[in-house]
C-alpha cells in the first residue's frame, strides 16, 4: 500500500472518529460529579488537585469481581467504570453520565499520553447493574477504538471554551493502571486512580481542597465500593435499589440528626396558650394598633363574645370560618374567636382579585365569612354567610364575655391557608393545633421569647409568616403590634424605633428595603430588634452583611425554613459568618423540636450526605393535607417509612436540598424549577446563586421560557448593586456572562440578561416569576442602536438571524448570542449560511464575530478567495431573501 493510500486511510479514520465523538457529545452533556462543598474559584484561578483520599476494594467484593470477570483486565476496568457511573447517577439522578479516561497503553507506544477519551453512558434508574456493565463495556471498546482523536481538537470542534480551572465535558476521571497511562491534566475536578495488587484493588482519589472537603471525597470512595459490592452480589438489581449508604451515614441520617424529640404542651390548643396569659397578666398590653391599646383581658373578652356568636351560628370543631380583613384589631379578635369557638380559621387577602377569592371560597366550603363592612364590595357575589365584625358588633357585644364551651382539641384543625399551586389554582393546606403548638413552644424555648418582647406584623393575612407573627407574642405574654396595610419602609422603621420592637418575622425581600434606603438612621431604627426571623425564600447574605456586621446590629438573625403544609417552620439556622455566606449560601439548618427531615431521591430512598434530593418533612408539624382534595393529599402526604410507628406521615415539599456533614441542610432549588433545556436538566437555583455571588448583582432570578414549540432559552433577570450614574452599568452584562461561563457549563449560561430596577414580588413578599417582563429585542440588543442591513449579503444574514432567533428585526451590529442564541442554534445557523451562500463557513469564523456585519464580511471574503482561486463563484443569496426583516 502506498504512503498516499495509508495517509488517506488515516484521514478517513480520523473523520470517522470525529463523527463518532460528535454524535456522542451532541448537545454538550453536563459534566457529572459530586456537588462541590465550596463554590468554584474564579475562572482564571487554577483549581489544582492538591489533596488525596484512599479506599480499597478487597475481601468478598474483590473475590466477586475476579469471579465475574475471570481476572481479565478490560472486564475489570468495565466493571469498575460501571460502578463509578452508577454511583455518579445516584448522586445526580441525571443522564447521560460522562467520565474521562486516559488512553490505553499500546505495545507499539503509539498512544498519546496527553489524550483522554470521554466515556458517555445513558443511564436510568431501572437499568440493572448487569445491563449497565455490558453497556459500559461496549462503550469503552468503542471509545478506546477511537482514542487517537485529540481531546483538545474535540473541544474546539464542539466550540467549548475550556476555562483554566474546569474541564467542560467531565468532572471525574478514572485511570485503571493495569491498562491505562497516567491521567493527563485536562482540568477535571476529581481523578480516581485504581491499581491492582495481590488480593485487592487500591484506589486513590485526587481532588481540589478548594472545592471539596476530604470527608466528601472519602464518602465517594466508600459509596463506590458499597455500590460495586451490591451490584456484584445481585447484578440483576436495578441501580436505584442498590445499597449505597454506609452504616454510619444511615445512623446519622435516621437516628442522630432525627433526635429532636422534646416535650411540649401537647394537650393544649393554640388559643389556650393565649388564655394562660389572660390569667397570668390580664392587664398587660396584648395588642397595639396606632393609638389603640388592648390588654389581654380586653382582647380575650372581645374574642369570647364573637366566639359565642359563632357557636350560635353552628361553628364547632373543624368548621371552616373565613376571615377576609386587612391588618386591624378586628382581624386579631376574629382569629382568636374562631379558635375559641372550636373552628378552623381560613385567612383571605381582601386585595386579591374577586375571581381568585371566589375560587378560594368555593374550595374550602365555608360555614361563615368574617369581614368588615368596607370590604363587602370586594367580595364575590357567591359567598357563604357574611358577618361584618365592625357593623354587627352591637349585636355580637351582647354575647357573654366568659370562655365559650371547648369544642376542639390538639388533633383538630387550627387553620387552613392557601399556598400557590403549580397548576395555577391555590392549594388549601390544613394545619393541626398540635403542630402549631409545637412550633410556638419551640420559638419560645429556642429564642427565650418572653412578656418583654414586642412583635410587629407587616405582612398580609394570607401569608403563613403572618400567622406566626400574630401567635408568637400572644402565646408568650408579649405585645402584638400592627401597621396599616401596604408596605411603607419609613413607617415600619418609625414604628420599630418608637415602639422598641424586639421581634420581626418577614421574607428577606421585605426586609432588605429597611436597611438599603438612602436615608440616614435606618440602622439605628433597628437597634431594639432582638430577633429577626427570615423565611420564604433564599437569603442574599451580601445584602444583609453591611447592617448585620455594623455596631448598630445586636440582632440574632435566623433563617427559618418549612412549608405551610407542615405548620410553617421545620428547620432553622442562626446566621453568624457573613463572609462565608456571601461566597456560598445560607443553610436552612437543622430540624426544630419533634421534626424530622429526609432528603430523598426520585424513588423516595435516602440519598447520601452531600447529595441533592427532595426535602421531605416529617414529625409533629405535618398537617392533615389539602382541604377537599384527596387526590393531591395522597400524592404529597405519604406514609413515613423511616418513623417506625403506625400512622406517621411525611410531606414531599418539592424543594431540593442536601445535608452537609455537620447535619445542617442547604436549600438548592425547586423540583419544579428544574427545567430541561435542549434535553439537559438545569437547576435554575444554581444559576441564581452564581449571579448573586457577583459583586455587581443585588438580586437575581433565572427563568426558562419556551420561545418556540419545544424550544427553550434561559433568561437572567438581575438588579444591579452599582450606583445609577453614567457609565456605572457599562460592561456588567459582559462581566456576568464571563463569570458564569467560568463557573457553569455552557448550556447553563443564560441566553438573555435583563436588568430591572427591582424584582417583582407577590403579596406575600416572595418573588413573582409570573410578573417578570418578557425581554424585548431592544433589551437584548443592549446599547447597540438598530442599524439596517446595507448590502444584499447583510440583508440575507439578518433574515437568517431573525428566522433562527424568532425575533422581528435584526440590525447589522446585533450579536447572535445577545439576541438569545446558543451553541446548538449557532450550529444550525452555520449550516443555513453555508447552504444559502454556497460557501464553506467555519464555526470558528462565526464565533469570532457573531454579528450580521461580521458574518457578512466573512462570507464576502470567502467568496473573494474562491474567485481568486478560480473556483466556481459562490451562489449569491436568492432574490427573495434580500428584503430586510421587518
Amino acid at each position: 500500500m502506498s504512503s498516499a493510500t495509508e495517509a488517506a486511510g488515516g484521514v478517513d479514520a480520523l473523520a470517522e472518529e470525529r463523527q463518532y465523538w460528535h454524535g456522542k457529545l451532541a448537545g454538550n452533556p453536563r459534566p457529572s460529579g459530586p456537588r462541590p462543598d465550596h463554590r468554584r474559584p474564579d475562572p482564571c484561578d487554577r483549581c489544582e488537585r492538591d489533596a488525596t483520599a484512599a479506599f480499597e476494594i478487597d475481601g468478598e467484593a474483590f473475590d466477586q469481581l475476579v469471579q465475574l470477570t475471570g481476572g481479565e483486565p478490560f472486564l475489570e476496568y468495565a466493571a469498575l467504570a460501571a460502578a463509578l457511573i452508577a454511583c455518579l447517577y445516584r448522586y445526580t439522578q441525571a443522564s447521560p453520565i460522562v467520565i474521562g479516561c486516559p488512553t490505553l497503553k499500546s505495545e507499539n507506544e503509539s498512544a498519546d499520553p496527553q489524550n483522554v477519551v470521554a466515556v458517555v453512558s445513558d443511564v436510568n434508574g431501572q437499568t440493572t447493574f448487569r445491563q449497565l456493565l455490558l453497556a459500559v463495556r461496549q462503550t469503552l471498546l468503542d471509545a478506546h477504538a477511537r482514542q487517537r482523536y485529540p481531546f483538545a481538537r474535540l473541544l474546539e470542534d464542539l466550540n467549548l471554551q475550556a476555562p483554566p480551572n474546569r474541564c467542560p465535558l467531565f468532572e471525574v476521571g478514572l485511570a485503571y493502571l493495569e491498562l491505562h497511562l497516567e491521567m493527563p491534566e485536562v482540568g477535571n475536578d476529581i481523578t480516581l486512580t485504581l491499581k491492582r495488587e495481590t488480593g485487592r484493588i487500591r484506589g486513590t482519589v485526587a481532588f481540589s481542597s478548594r472545592m471539596y472537603e476530604p470527608a466528601t471525597i472519602e464518602r465517594l470512595g466508600q459509596h463506590l465500593v458499597r455500590l460495586l459490592r451490591a451490584g456484584l452480589k445481585d447484578p440483576r438489581s436495578a441501580l436505584t435499589v442498590l445499597d449505597i449508604l454506609t452504616d454510619e451515614e444511615r445512623r446519622r441520617l435516621l437516628v442522630e440528626w432525627s433526635d429532636t424529640a422534646r416535650d411540649y404542651p401537647r394537650d393544649r390548643c393554640v388559643h389556650e396558650l393565649f388564655e394562660v396569659w389572660v390569667e397570668r397578666a390580664p392587664d398587660s398590653t396584648a395588642l397595639v394598633d396606632g393609638d389603640l391599646r388592648l390588654s389581654y383581658r380586653e382582647l380575650d373578652q372581645c374574642a369570647n363574645r364573637l366566639a359565642h356568636y359563632l357557636q350560635g351560628l353552628g361553628v364547632g370543631a373543624n368548621t371552616p370560618v373565613g376571615i377576609c380583613m386587612n391588618r386591624s384589631p378586628e382581624l386579631v379578635v376574629s382569629v382568636l374567636a374562631v379558635l375559641k369557638a372550636g373552628g378552623t380559621y381560613v385567612p383571605y387577602d381582601p386585595t386579591y382579585p374577586r375571581d381568585r377569592l371566589a375560587t378560594m371560597l368555593e374550595d374550602v366550603r365555608l360555614k361563615v365569612l368574617l369581614t368588615r363592612e368596607a370590604l363587602l364590595e370586594r367580595l364575590p357575589e357567591r359567598k357563604p354567610r357574611v358577618v361584618c365584625v365592625d357593623h354587627d358588633w352591637p349585636v355580637i357585644a351582647k354575647q357573654p364575655a366568659d370562655q365559650p364551651p371547648r369544642r376542639s382539641g390538639p388533633a383538630d384543625l387550627c387553620y387552613i391557608i392557601f399556598t400557590s399551586g403549580s397548576t395555577g389554582r391555590p392549594k388549601a393546606a390544613a394545619v393541626h393545633h398540635r403542630g402549631w403548638t409545637n412550633l410556638l413552644h419551640w420559638f419560645v424555648q429556642e429564642f427565650n421569647i418572653s412578656p418583654a418582647d414586642k412583635n410587629l406584623v407587616m405582612s398580609s393575612i394570607s401569608f403563613d409568616i403572618t400567622q406566626r407573627s400574630m401567635a408568637m407574642p400572644l402565646t408568650s405574654g408579649g405585645e402584638l403590634h400592627l401597621v396599616p396595610d401596604g408596605y411603607d419602609p419609613d413607617l415600619i422603621l418609625r414604628t420599630l424605633r418608637e415602639e422598641q420592637i424586639t421581634l420581626l418575622n418577614c421574607a428577606p425581600s421585605t426586609f432588605y428595603p429597611l436597611i438599603e434606603g438612602p436615608e440616614a438612621g435606618r440602622y439605628t431604627s433597628l437597634r431594639s430588634l432582638r430577633c429577626l426571623f427570615l423565611g420564604g425564600e433564599a437569603i442574599s447574605a451580601s445584602r444583609l452583611a453591611s447592617w448585620a456586621t455594623s455596631p448598630d446590629c445586636t440582632t440574632e438573625i435566623a433563617n427559618v425554613y418549612g412549608a405551610a403544609e407542615c405548620s410553617d417552620v421545620s428547620s432553622f439556622y442562626r446566621l453568624q459568618d457573613f463572609e462565608r455566606y456571601i461566597k456560598t449560601s445560607v443553610p436552612i439548618g437543622k430540624p426544630i423540636y419533634n421534626s424530622r427531615i429526609y432528603i430523598l431521591d426520585e424513588e423516595l430512598r435516602l440519598v447520601p450526605i452531600g447529595v441533592g434530593g427532595e426535602i421531605c418533612l416529617a414529625g409533629e408539624g405535618v398537617g392533615r393535607g389539602y382541604a377537599n382534595d384527596a387526590a393531591l393529599t395522597a400524592k404529597k402526604f405519604l406514609d413515613d417509612p423511616f418513623a417506625g410507628e403506625a400512622g406517621a406521615r411525611l410531606y414531599r415539599t418539592g424543594d431540593l436540598g442536601r445535608y452537609f456533614p455537620d447535619g445542617n441542610l442547604e436549600f438548592i432549588g425547586r423540583v419544579d424549577h428544574q427545567v430541561k433545556v435542549r434535553g439537559l436538566r438545569i437547576e435554575l437555583g444554581e444559576i441564581e446563586a452564581q449571579l448573586r455571588a457577583h459583586a455587581g448583582v443585588k438580586e437575581a432570578v433565572a427563568v426558562a421560557s419556551e420561545y418556540a414549540p419545544n424550544e427553550w432559552r434561559l433568561t437572567a433577570y438581575y438588579v444591579s448593586s452599582r450606583l445609577e450614574e453614567a457609565g456605572a452599568e457599562d460592561g456588567l452584562e459582559d462581566e456576568l456572562r464571563e463569570a458564569l461561563a467560568g463557573k457553569l457549563p455552557s448550556y447553563m449560561v443564560p441566553n438573555l440578561f435583563v436588568r430591572l430596577r427591582e424584582i417583582p414580588l407577590n403579596p406575600n413578599g416572595k418573588i413573582d416569576r409570573e410578573a417578570l417582563p418578557a425581554p424585548s429585542t431592544a433589551e437584548r440588543r443592549g446599547k447597540s442602536a438598530l442599524s439596517a442591513p446595507r448590502t444584499p449579503t447583510e440583508k440575507t444574514v439578518a433574515l437568517l438571524f431573525a428566522e433562527i432567533l424568532k425575533v422581528e428585526e435584526v440590525g447589522v451590529e446585533d450579536n447572535f448570542f445577545r439576541l438569545g442564541g446558543h451553541s446548538l442554534m449557532a450550529t444550525q445557523m452555520i449550516a443555513n449560511i453555508s447552504e444559502a451562500f454556497n460557501v464553506r463557513f467555519l464555526a470558528v469564523d462565526f464565533f469570532a464575530r457573531p454579528t450580521v456585519a461580521g458574518v457578512a464580511a466573512r462570507i464576502e471574503a470567502s467568496a473573494a478567495i474562491q474567485r481568486a482561486e478560480g473556483k466556481p463563484p459562490a451562489g449569491g443569496p436568492p432574490a427573495t431573501n434580500c428584503a430586510t426583516p421587518q
